[in-house]
């Protein structure tokens, strides 16, 4: 384990031995989160490690790892979930090395970036390692709305079809959908004035808004993208749904099973002089015996057959 970024770590944590790091929850600059990072399981752990090895974060790797480890280590109601997460991060903590110098510099244009993007607009909610009541308050409305406007979007997407475009403020915008990179709940891309967010389907919903609200949105899409100007701070999506399965042909089956006259073939024009025979047996009764062997022929089939279907003795008329 690298002993001079622990210290460094524990130095801005304020780390004691026995007391929770300072600054261990805070998420202070939200213009430059990548969303998705954990310490709940094994999976969100190796997940978050994915997600901080990405080009563009990967100065903060170490940060982002140990702060998850001490999360874990620290929550009031650990549970195995977290405990098989601490293994992971550790197991990564204690291999690291000190990157080459050729990816120093390379992180070191990322943090550059970073400084950039921690100085706009975007990022006009953030705050200091010490952050007043109002503010966390404030960053938490912000996530609220921003989840709000996300479903008001979709909402309007099911009941027209078409892409509404919405007023969602900024800040709410970075506050649920954080930095440029790749999500757990998908990617964010942006350029001078445009902000595009790729959602993958119903689990890359789920991140964003919860599993609760994502049921009572009643969709199963298989992506979600979302375009955002910036400027004027106005969004508009566009849902992918999910093309017809195995699923939705059974449940379609089984909905004709309950409502038996969905079954029945629509009527069509016909042609002079077809299906002869079928208008000619529409008027026969329902059953019929066999004036030979007495067999009963009932049902709409089999009062159409001329022939005895034990005894093969020709029908008579009448």
């Amino acid at each position: 384990m690298s002993r001079s970024k622990n210290d460094e770590w524990d130095a801005a944590h304020n780390v004691q031995k026995g007391k929770v790091p300072t600054a261990l929850y805070t998420d202070e600059q939200p213009a430059t989160t990548i969303k998705g990072t954990g310490y709940a399981s094994r999976e969100r752990a190796v997940r978050t490690i994915e997600l901080t090895s990405q080009k563009g974060v990967r100065y903060k790797q170490f940060w982002t790892i140990r702060a998850m480890r001490e999360r874990a280590n620290h929550h009031p109601r650990q549970t195995q979930g977290m405990r098989d997460a601490m293994a992971i991060f550790d197991r990564w903590l204690e291999s690291y090395e000190e990157p080459s110098p050729a990816v120093k510099q390379e992180m070191a244009l990322e943090f550059k970036e970073f400084q950039r993007l921690c100085q706009t607009d975007a990022n006009r909610h953030s705050y200091g390692v010490n952050p007043s009541k109002n503010e966390l308050e404030r960053a938490r409305r912000d996530l609220v709305e921003g989840q709000a406007l996300l479903l008001e979007l979709i909402r309007s997407w099911k009941l027209t079809g078409r892409q509404p475009a919405l007023h969602f403020p900024l800040t709410s915008f970075v506050a649920l959908f954080g930095g440029p990179g790749l999500h757990g709940y998908g990617k964010h891309t942006i350029d001078d004035r445009t902000s595009l967010i790729e959602i993958r389907g119903m689990d890359g919903l789920a991140e964003l808004i919860g599993p609760a609200k994502c049921r009572a949105v009643n969709l199963n899409p298989m992506s979600i993208s979302c375009n955002y100007n910036r400027a004027n701070e106005k969004a508009t999506i566009y849902v992918e749904q999910k093309k017809n399965n195995l699923l939705s042909h059974w449940k379609e089956v089984k909905k004709r099973e309950r409502d038996p006259a969905q079954t029945l073939p629509q009527p069509r024009k016909r042609k002079n002089g077809e299906n002869t025979l079928k208008k000619q047996t529409e008027s026969l009764p329902e059953c019929w015996t066999c004036k030979s062997c007495t067999f009963m022929h009932t049902g709409p089939a089999k009062k159409r057959f001329l022939a005895c279907e034990i005894c093969g003795t020709h029908r008579a008329k009448g």
